[in-house]
Parts: structure tokens; C-alpha cells; sequence
């Protein structure tokens, strides 16, 4: 439980400006009688003025940022960016998930970068900067138009698509589909595992 600062409602607000109705304006410019003046200190002292702040400490539940907030944000950017390429989203997050976990600030141990984990050579090939590939749209901009590259290269292989991906097209060309790595093999199950998932 936090606490956090909100601010009052219009209706709360008017009641702390509304005079207490038990202070009267003295009627008469002359000091009031010291017993009146005791009178109204006493008043005073039971309804007390308002304070001058119009926001009031409030207890509410604050939920901690959760990853699925962020990530409906980067799904939101899937979509869009699969769509200009006419590509699946599906297939993208699919990828992504495996690739980084929705983690824009991932880095490879083999030097690829980012939410869709691309290699600074391939961002520049699609026009996207080593220094870009940390920014979720950049990265997924430069990460759908490989995969749309991929696609018609691979006339609409998957598995192909993936492998190259993965461990590059002169590897799957190589072996005429998905090359006989280890790494690669598993990483195609796990993005046509996901996509199952999300299907």
C-alpha cells in the first residue's frame, strides 16, 4: 500500500472554502466583548479552518509496473510494423518473445542488440543505426522489414525464415533449409512454439 497525492474532487474542494457556519463576522466595527472573543476562539479551536493545499494524502493501491505493461506497448508496435509489412504479428511477437523476453535493452553474447536482437550489420541494412537498435521502434521497424526480406527470399518458408534469422541465409542456403546447428534447430521449435501459443 502507497501513498500517493491526488487531487480533490470539486465537491470536496467547495467543502473546505465554505465558512464553518459556527464563526459569525463580528456585526460591528468595535472589538468584540472579551467574552465574544472567547466564544469565537473556542469555535475556532472545534472547526478548524482549511488548509490551503487543495491536494489531500489518499491511501490507494498502487500496482508495481508490471513487464505486461510495457508489453502491450511493444505488441502495440508489433502490429503496426508487422502490418506495413503485411506479416504476422503473431509471428513477430513470437519471435520477440523468444529473442529478448520484451527486453529493449538486451545484448547478445554474439553482439545483437535490442528487442528483436539484430546484429548492427542487418539494422544498417534496413537503415537503422547501432545506436537506434535500443529504441523499440527502430528495432522492430528494422527487424520486420528483414523478416518481410526473409519472406519473399524464402517465398514464404517459415521455418527457412527463421533459420535465417537466426543463423543467417548463406547458412540456410548452405543446407537447403534449416542448417543442422543445434542453436538454430531449437530455436525454431521455441518461436513455433510460441506462435502455437499465441494462435
Amino acid at each position: 500500500m502507497l501513498i500517493a497525492m491526488r487531487p480533490m474532487t470539486a465537491e470536496e474542494f467547495a467543502k473546505l472554502q465554505r465558512p464553518p457556519s459556527t464563526i459569525r463576522a463580528p456585526r460591528r466595527a468595535a472589538p468584540p466583548a472579551p467574552s465574544e472573543a472567547r466564544a469565537i476562539e473556542a469555535a475556532a479551536v472545534e472547526t478548524p479552518l482549511p488548509r490551503a493545499s487543495v491536494f489531500v494524502a489518499v491511501p490507494v493501491e498502487i500496482p508495481e509496473l508490471h513487464a505486461m505493461d510495457e508489453r502491450s506497448i511493444y505488441t502495440s508496435l508489433i502490429r503496426s510494423a508487422a502490418a506495413r509489412h503485411s506479416l504476422s504479428a503473431k509471428l513477430v511477437e513470437a519471435i520477440v518473445r523468444v529473442e529478448s523476453d520484451f527486453n529493449p535493452r538486451e545484448i547478445s553474447d554474439k553482439g545483437a542488440l535490442g528487442i528483436m536482437q539484430l546484429i548492427p550489420e542487418t539494422g544498417a541494412r534496413f537503415g537503422v543505426k547501432k545506436r537506434e537498435l535500443f529504441d523499440p521502434t527502430r528495432n522492430i521497424a528494422a527487424g520486420t522489414a528483414y523478416l518481410a526480406w526473409l519472406r519473399n527470399r524464402y517465398h514464404g518458408d517459415v521455418d527457412r525464415m527463421l533459420a535465417a534469422y537466426n543463423a543467417g541465409e548463406a547458412a540456410v542456403d548452405r543446407y537447403h533449409g534449416v542448417p543442422p546447428y543445434p542453436e538454430t534447430q531449437e530455436y525454431v521449435r521455441r518461436v513455433r512454439a510460441e506462435l502455437g501459443v499465441l494462435q
